[in-house]
């Protein structure tokens, strides 16, 4: 049973790596760490520029992450992963409103997010906390030739 929604420690980072690169795998994609150099030390990365990385935890298994990048103007949501058995349970909703928090006690107005095209289900997830899709596409330009769409939420 999950028991807990928490920023991350470092003694997180074997589990996060696990669960994010389960996810990669559901779509036929290999994680690779010089790609997401901020999984050495997600904690530190993440608050450095006063954002947070969040884990859905039960003791050392992590089933559900978030992160939070601080911008001058806005709060950018990046790394919402939640394994296959515990989606459809709310937890992808909990982190999300967490950073939707975060960011207001931030004192910033604006959220957003780039979500790569394949993930349908994230998409409806934003959509139903309010997101709005923004017009267009961007192309990463990474191994994997990912494509991803803009969300914002004016809080």
């Amino acid at each position: 049973m999950v028991t807990s929604l928490r920023p991350v420690r470092a003694a997180d980072t074997d589990a996060l790596i696990r669960l994010i690169a389960d996810v990669y795998r559901e779509y036929g994609d290999a994680l690779r760490l010089d790609e997401n150099p901020f999984l050495a030390d997600a904690g530190a990365f993440f608050r450095e520029g006063g954002g947070e990385f969040w884990v859905v935890a039960d003791n050392e298994r992590v089933v559900g992450a978030c992160g939070l990048l601080m911008h001058a103007d806005a709060g950018e949501i990046t790394s919402l992963y939640v394994d296959a058995a515990e989606r459809g349970h709310g937890w992808g909703a909990l982190l999300v409103l967490e950073a939707i928090a975060h960011t207001v006690n931030a004192g910033r107005d604006r959220l957003y997010l780039f979500s790569d095209v394949r993930f349908a289900s994230a998409h409806r997830l934003y959509r139903r906390l309010g997101f709005k899709e923004m017009p267009g596409r961007r192309a990463l330009g990474d191994s994997l030739h990912s494509i991803e769409i803009a969300f914002v939420l004016d809080i």
